[in-house]
């Protein structure tokens, strides 16, 4: 059974998404009633919910040939002379066609999944994440065929900084799906042709100060584009200490200059297929890490369900004053029981999330900034036919047994040989790439959950273990309590608010985590409430939004209850 490519896409409104989806598709064979992405006019987001696109990718490059002759041009991306001198402006759609190299292409599944911009124009950020968050879950209940990701892709623009705010929404999403960050990609868009031929100026402007570099200028092992790549590449690096294979592409070409279509054909082509190099990941360990404005909606939450709990309390007192011993006692024990089942299923929900096959990332590696390839250096590699071989050694003594995915990202760079010491705690991997080239090659570093996670899951399982234990002790003491003939029947209504007043608990410790398990717990009434927060930041939330968190948690006796209380209190 063929493997569909899940691909998460996210990125900052108005940076190319939908126009990057458009142009997959036009590369793609899909349904015909499937509407394309709508596409901004870069004032306002467009896309408002989570939407997906099913279609089959054309595995193929493409090649540029004269009309009359029928002859393929020749157009190389890494000979920029000629690119920008002899081609670019020279070559158009009135004597150029644009034909596949294969005539009969494999096709694969993809599944592209666009996702609401970031750093809305409307203020809806905490919406869009939690948009995200709930996709993610039917996702995962979905079964097999879409209960993973292949790849999560940063798509930005190619002209916008790494700003602040953007730093702040990757590293939230980091946190929130940790495991899904092992096929992580940023497509840089709005990379136009007149764009790199800046950079190429640039570069062509620098002085130079030897002979071999003046005759070394025939040959270009850095070209402007790598140049760029790799710079973005560090700074990537630089600030969130993590590598991720970096794509530049103009989703937009000139329709008239048809060597810019070309160029953006075959670089979809170089992202899908590396798509599909990836292996599957499944969604799991996700959570939903709760901003401020969310934070503070549950705090609201959390004060109301309080003060109902303090008048319950008061009442409890009062029913107290009235019992006898016996009927205390009771009390006491049903309230812990109560409790302890409480924290038998938190402690099971944060047990769910780490204690699982599915893989965690520790980090990717690259070998590409490990060589920066001066001209000269360059020229004289390719005149001697001589290439790069080294190697990439990775320590994890903390991990032993992690895992390494070497992949082969492109036909000029390779892995040769691969090691690891006796306990699988240092790997080395030798490589080697053609003649004047940059190697290029990713290592993902991974382990599973339960092996990163080893001592919280043991210590979770300790809690759990001895939480069970105390949880039967107390029913053998609740029911041999009960069973002497000396006790008298419970006050029906001690009875009721002993039972509710630990569940009171459980929602106010629930609401007062900065988290909520995506795949289990959370729900539409959560992303409803998250809703609540206004382009000002003012909260629009009422009592109402209380009542239903305790009904969707299954607290339907507590709910009444509250409805009753806080009504009868003035609190509407």
């Amino acid at each position: 059974m063929e493997t569909s490519l899940n691909i998460l896409l996210i990125g900052p409104s108005q940076n190319g998404k939908s126009t990057f989806i458009n142009k997959i598709r036009q590369l793609s064979e899909y349904e015909p009633e499937q509407e394309g992405a709508l596409e901004g006019d870069g004032s306002q987001s467009c896309t408002k919910s989570c939407k997906e696109y099913t279609l089959r990718f054309r595995r193929t490059r493409y090649k540029l040939v004269d009309v009359e002759t029928s002859q393929e041009i020749p157009v190389s991306e890494d000979n920029e002379d000629q690119l920008f001198r002899k081609i670019w402006k020279k070559k158009t759609i009135e004597d150029c066609e644009i034909l596949p190299l294969d005539n009969n292409p494999r096709t694969f599944t993809v599944r592209l999944i666009d996702t609401p911009g970031l750093d809305d124009s409307h203020g809806s950020d905490d919406r869009n994440i939690t948009e995200v968050m709930m996709h993610l879950k039917k996702m995962s209940q979905a079964g097999e065929g879409r209960d993973y990701i292949t790849a999560i892709v940063f798509v930005l623009s190619s002209t916008e900084a790494f700003s602040e705010k953007l730093q702040n929404f990757y590293r939230h999403y980091q946190r929130c799906m940790p495991s899904l960050f092992g096929g992580l990609a940023v497509v840089n868009t709005r990379f136009s042709v007149e764009e790199w031929l800046q950079k190429y100026n640039i570069i062509q402007k620098r002085p130079e100060k030897s002979v071999l570099k003046r005759v070394s200028k025939a040959v270009k092992p850095d070209p402007a584009r790598v140049v760029v790549m790799r710079e973005r590449r560090e700074e990537f690096w630089r600030i969130f200490k993590q590598d991720a294979r970096h794509f530049y592409i103009d989703s937009n070409p000139d329709d008239y200059l048809i060597v810019e279509e070309l160029i953006t054909r075959n670089r979809i082509y170089d992202i899908m297929n590396y798509f599909a190099s990836q292996n599957p990941m499944p969604i799991q360990n996700i959570k939903l890490v709760k901003s401020m404005s969310m934070i503070q909606i549950d705090e609201t939450l959390a004060t109301w369900l309080k003060e109902a709990k303090a008048i319950l309390t008061q009442r409890e007192k009062s029913l107290l004053s009235l019992t006898d011993s016996h009927g205390r006692i009771y009390s006491s024990k049903i309230k812990r029981a109560f409790t302890l089942e409480s924290d038998l299923e938190q402690l099971k929900k944060e047990l769910a999330l780490i204690d699982n096959a599915s893989k965690f990332t520790i980090r990717t590696h690259s070998t590409a900034p490990l060589h920066k390839l001066s001209a000269p250096k360059g020229f004289w590699k390719w005149a001697v036919r001589s290439s790069i071989q080294d190697s990439l050694t990775i320590e994890e003594p903390d991990y032993p047994g992690f895992v390494v995915d070497a992949q082969n990202n492109l036909p000029y760079s390779q892995w040769t040989k691969r090691d690891w010491n006796a306990d699988r705690t240092v790997w080395t991997g030798d490589y080697k790439a053609s003649p004047g080239q940059v190697p290029v090659l990713d290592a993902v570093v991974s382990i599973s959950n339960r092996k990163y996670h080893k001592t919280a899951i043991e210590g979770l399982n300790k809690r759990i273990l001895q939480t069970k234990e105390d949880i039967l002790m107390t029913k053998e003491e609740e029911a041999y309590f009960s069973s002497q003939e000396t006790v008298k029947p419970m006050d029906p209504e001690l009875k009721e608010i002993s039972e509710l007043l630990p569940q009171c608990d459980a929602l106010i410790n629930q609401l007062c985590l900065d988290w909520s398990s995506v795949t289990s717990g959370f729900d539409q009434v959560d992303a409803e409430r998250y809703r609540k927060v206004r382009v000002d930041g003012m909260q629009s939330l009422s009592v109402e939004n209380l009542f239903e968190f305790v009904k969707s948690q299954g607290y339907h006796a507590l709910e009444r209850k509250l409805r009753a209380v806080l009504n009868e209190h003035g609190l509407k």
